[in-house]
C-alpha cells in the first residue's frame, strides 16, 4: 500500500467532516450490493457476524471515476474503502474481534502459535482502529490510546509497539546518540506523526527503531547501539546525517575510497560489535571498513581454496560473488562456483570462515542431490562425525553444512547442522560448534497422523 491510499484515507475523513456541514459535497447513499466487490468480499470474510446498516459513497473528481467509500456496521464499526474496494480504515469502538484480527494475522508470519503470541501481547487491551500505512505497514490503536504497528524488519513482519512516555524505558545510550548525533528529540508529542520510535522482540531481544522526519530509520540493540540505518521509502540517506552518524576517519575512508558513495548511500550497517561499518550505495554497490580504517574486501582467495582443497573439482570453476548478503545482523558473502557440471554455492563470514556450503539441490525426493565430499565434512569437529556413522549409513548423505545466526554481537554461532536425506525425507540434526556433541534433529517433512 502506498502513500495514496493513505491520502485517500485522510480525504475521506476530511470529505465527511465536510458532509455534516455542507450540502453540496458530492455523495450518496448506496445500497450495500453497490459496493466493490472486493470490499463486500472483505466484509464477508471479516465481519461476519456484523450486518451493513448503512453504505455512503464519496466522488474525489468531477468525473467520479474515483470514489471513496464509507461503510457502518452494527456495533458502529466503521470500514472505509478506496475506489477499488481496498480497505484503507477500520474504527471498532468496542474492540476488534478474532475474526477480525486476522486483518493482522495475514500481515504476520504464519508459524504456529502467532495468534496467541500477539493475543497475549495485548492481552489487557482492545483494538479500537486499524488503518493502512505506507510501505504496505499497518498501524493500529488500543483502547488505552497507545499506538501499535505491524512493520517489517529483519526478521520479516511483526508488531511494534510505539514509544510514549510511560509504556518502556528507552536505552539511554539510544536517547543521548539521538539528541546529540542526530540533535532531534523523542518526546512524545504530536510531531510523533513526523518523528517516533518503535520497539520489537527479534533474534538478538528487543530491537528499537527510531524514525526521523525524513523516513531514514536507525535501528538499536538493547545496549542503545545503533546497527542500521535505512530509509522506509527506500532513498538514498541524507548526505549530511550520514556525516553526523560516522565516525569522521571512517567517513573520510568511505569518500576518497569509493568515488560514487557520496551521496548514493542507501543503508549503514555496523557489525561484529561495531567493529565493521558496511555501506550499500550505487546500484547496490558495497563497501567494508573496519572500526581501524581498513577497507576489506570479500575473502574471494580463500574461497577459492575451501572450493578446491574440499571438492577437488576436475572442471574450471568460474566464480560469482555476492556480497553483504547475511542482512543486517550478520555480515555474510555468498560465492557460487560453477562448472559444466558443477554449482557450488558456498556462504561465509567477512574473514571467509565457511558459514554454509552445498553443491546441489536440497529435496526431499532425493533427485539431483550432490553429497558433500569427505575433506568437507573432515574440517567439521570429529564428534559429530562420529555420531553421524554411528546413526546413519551411506545412504544418508550429507547434503549441507549450516552455522545458525549467533544471538549475541559478536558472530560466534554456538551450533551447526548437517542436512541429511532419509526415505522421502530431509533431517536436520544439530551439534555443537565447539565440541560437535549432538544437540538436537528436525524431520523437514512432518506425517500426518
Amino acid at each position: 500500500m502506498n502513500a495514496k491510499s493513505l491520502y485517500y484515507l485522510v480525504a475521506l475523513m476530511m470529505i465527511i467532516f465536510a458532509t455534516s456541514c455542507k450540502d453540496d459535497v458530492d455523495h450518496s447513499i448506496i445500497t450495500p450490493d453497490k459496493l466493490p466487490e472486493s470490499a463486500q468480499t472483505f466484509l464477508e470474510n471479516y465481519f461476519p457476524t456484523n450486518k451493513i446498516t448503512s453504505a455512503n459513497k464519496y466522488n474525489q473528481n468531477e468525473n467520479g471515476s474515483e470514489q471513496l467509500y464509507l461503510t457502518k456496521l452494527t456495533d458502529n464499526i466503521l470500514v472505509y474503502f478506496d475506489t477499488k474496494g481496498e480497505w484503507l480504515g477500520i474504527e471498532t469502538p468496542k474492540g476488534l474481534s478474532e475474526k477480525g484480527k486476522e486483518v493482522i494475522f495475514d500481515k504476520l508470519p504464519s508459524y504456529v502459535g502467532i495468534k496467541d503470541e500477539f493475543n497475549k501481547h495485548y492481552a489487557n487491551n482492545k483494538i479500537i482502529g486499524l488503518s493502512k500505512e505506507n510501505n504496505d505497514e499497518l498501524s493500529f490503536i488500543l483502547d488505552n490510546n497507545m499506538k501499535s504497528y505491524i512493520i517489517y524488519t529483519h526478521e520479516g513482519w511483526t508488531y511494534a509497539d510505539m514509544f510514549l512516555t510511560g509504556r518502556y524505558e528507552l536505552p539511554k545510550k539510544m536517547v543521548d546518540f539521538i539528541k546529540g548525533d542526530l540533535q532531534t528529540t523523542t518526546k512524545a508529542t504530536p510531531s510523533y506523526l513526523d518523528k517516533y520510535v518503535l520497539r520489537f522482540s527479534g533474534h538478538r531481544g528487543y530491537i528499537y527503531r527510531f524514525v526521523d522526519s525524513d523516513k531514514t530509520f536507525i535501528d538499536f540493540y538493547e545496549n542503545g547501539e545503533w546497527f542500521y540505518i535505512d530509509n522506509k521509502d527506500k532513498k538514498t540517506i541524507n548526505q549530511e546525517k550520514v556525516k553526523k552518524i560516522l565516525p569522521e576517519d571512517i567517513y573520510t575512508t568511505l569518500r576518497n575510497n569509493f568515488a560514487d558513495a557520496e551521496g548514493t548511500i542507501t543503508t549503514v550497517a555496523r557489525h561484529n560489535n561495531e567493529s565493521l561499518y558496511g555501506v550499500t550505495y550505487k546500484e547496490k554497490k558495497f563497501a567494508l571498513i573496519s572500526k581501524d580504517n581498513t577497507i576489506i574486501e570479500p575473502p574471494l582467495e580463500k574461497a577459492k581454496e575451501y572450493i578446491n582443497n574440499g571438492f577437488k573439482p576436475q572442471e574450471e570453476l568460474t566464480f560469482e560473488t555476492r556480497t553483504n548478503t547475511g542482512g543486517a545482523y550478520h555480515l555474510r558473502h555468498a560465492f557460487i562456483a560453477k562448472g559444466k557440471n558443477t554449482e557450488i554455492a558456498l556462504v561465509t563470514d567477512y574473514e571467509g570462515a565457511m558459514r554454509s556450503i552445498s553443491a546441489g539441490p536440497i529435496t526431499s525426493s532425493g533427485e539431483g542431490v550432490v553429497a558433500l565430499p569427505e575433506a568437507i565434512l573432515n574440517t567439521m569437529p570429529k564428534a559429530a562425525l562420529t555420531y553421524m556413522k554411528e546413526h546413519y549409513t551411506a545412504d544418508n548423505p550429507i547434503l549441507s553444512i549450516r552455522y545458525n545466526y549467533s544471538k549475541d554481537q559478536n558472530d560466534i554461532s554456538d551450533r551447526f547442522y548437517f542436512t541429511v536425506l532419509v526415505p522421502n525425507n530431509l533431517k536436520f540434526i544439530y551439534f555443537d560448534a565447539i565440541t560437535g556433541k549432538f544437540i538436537e534433529e528436525y524431520t523437514a517433512l512432518v506425517e500426518e497422523e
